[in-house]
């Protein structure tokens, strides 16, 4: 049975599948009605699970490394399938899905993308989307600005209660009355936990924010809202969605169309997966990449992955089909750091050399206040603040991670970082 597996698997990901009358008539439009947004989101989703972390904003710092060979070698017009914030928007706006989907097990994360949606819709530059998410009124901005100027403007700009007030009576406007979707009380409160945070933090807001506590120090392994969008690719190339107003309005442009959808998703659930792959199945449309981020590490660690990959086996891929990964280590020296718990409220993390060993060590509160340290050690010859980062980004083959699967050969975390390209990201 896995050997046939293995056959299918073999060639059904490497052609393109042939669309019948039919399934041109069901393809993807050019934009979705409010109704079929609405319906797959509340169709397709599954019950709300809980994480650690409230995950407003990313902590990748090389999550632009890979989109250059990602537009490489993606087959173009395909579907983009990611979990998380923000980041999300930056591979949207530069791999140019027809569709974009963003799973997330918490059904907090998806109110935060209808949240956005809303922002984006009302905000026709970026600085004014900007001064919506942070509730700080901005002068205006020239669309030329870079992300160091807008931010800097938003920086020096003072919270505005009167300007949240009436934000977040837009937001709740546009999703209920004009798009007419039925939320109920329970999601619109969760949604306005998220826009208080923003409000509360500002631009400085990172993973590591809590609301109800004060922010905590941004360290190295943290960057801010602000700093995230200034970060660049391998070549140095700013690629991030508020880069420029371009890449703004590209944005813009898809959630307007009801083409970025949230869906409530467990990896490893009965459900949601599946029902998109049938629908993405139904319409011919191939998903190219999926973005991961580290959740794989949690599934493992969990005990297994299986069910999430007997979940993708529901995709339609093809030849080009990418994992967009997030891996402990440092993408600077090749060094792998030990897993230390994701739920810290603040890291401390502190190199000792001995004997010519050098020591990690990272710290901090956990969510009922009790102090956690992890200890590991690192083989570098090398560890810069510079080069330092939580995780780096990979990318590889879904159709290779599946015939290992089928095979037999992916029952560790370790084969799948393995089958993980994370270095030698300049043009060529």
């Amino acid at each position: 049975m896995s050997s046939y597996r293995s056959a299918l698997l073999g060639t059904a990901f490497l052609v393109l599948p042939t669309l019948s009358a039919a399934q041109r008539e069901r393809a993807i439009p050019d934009s979705l009605t409010d109704r079929e947004f609405w319906r797959i989101f509340t169709s397709m989703s599954e019950e709300g699970g809980t994480f650690p972390s409230e995950n407003f904003v990313s902590n990748e710092k090389t999550y632009q490394y890979v989109i250059p060979t990602l537009q490489r070698t993606l087959t173009p017009g395909g579907v983009y399938l990611g979990v998380g914030p923000e980041q999300n928007f930056t591979y949207i706006v530069n791999l140019q899905p027809r569709l974009a989907v963003i799973f997330d097990i918490r059904r907090q994360n998806a109110m935060l993308h209808l949240m956005y949606k809303a922002l984006f819709e009302l905000s026709d530059s970026r600085a004014s989307f900007v001064s919506r998410l942070f509730s700080r009124p901005l002068s205006r901005i020239a669309t030329a600005a870079t992300p160091a100027e807008l931010f800097g403007a938003l920086a020096a700009a003072s919270v505005s209660d009167s300007a949240f007030d009436v934000n977040w009576s837009a937001i709740v406007r546009r999703l209920t009355v004009i798009h007419g979707f039925a939320m109920s009380g329970a999601d619109i409160a969760s949604m306005r936990r998220v826009f208080e945070a923003f409000r509360e933090a500002g631009p400085g807001i990172s993973y590591a924010y809590r609301l109800g506590g004060p922010p905590p120090t941004v360290t190295q392994w943290f960057v801010t809202y602000a700093q995230l969008q200034g970060l660049t690719n391998a070549d140095s190339v700013n690629m991030a969605y508020l880069a420029t107003e371009e890449h703004y309005r590209r944005l813009r442009a898809l959630e307007g169309k009801n083409l970025v959808v949230p869906v409530v998703a467990d990896f490893a659930g009965p459900k949601a997966i599946r029902a998109v792959g049938d629908y993405l199945k139904q319409r011919g449309a191939i998903v190219t990449a999926f973005y991961t981020s580290n959740v794989e590490q949690y599934l493992f660690s969990g005990g297994s992955n299986d069910p999430f990959y007997r979940n993708l086996e529901a995709l339609p891929i093809d030849s080009t089909s990418r994992f967009i990964r997030s891996l402990p280590g440092n993408p600077g020296g090749g060094v792998t750091l030990p897993p230390f718990p994701m739920y810290l409220t603040t890291v401390r993390v502190q190199i000792n050399d001995s004997s010519g060993v050098r020591s990690f060590i990272a710290t901090g509160i956990d969510s009922t206040g009790k102090l956690v340290t992890t200890r590991g050690v690192i083989t570098s010859p090398t560890f810069t603040v510079a080069n330092t980062s939580a995780f780096i980004s990979g990318i590889a083959p879904i159709g290779r991670a599946l015939e290992a699967f089928a095979n037999g050969q992916l029952k560790t975390y370790h084969e799948l970082t393995v089958m993980t390209k994370t270095e030698d990201w300049k043009s060529p």
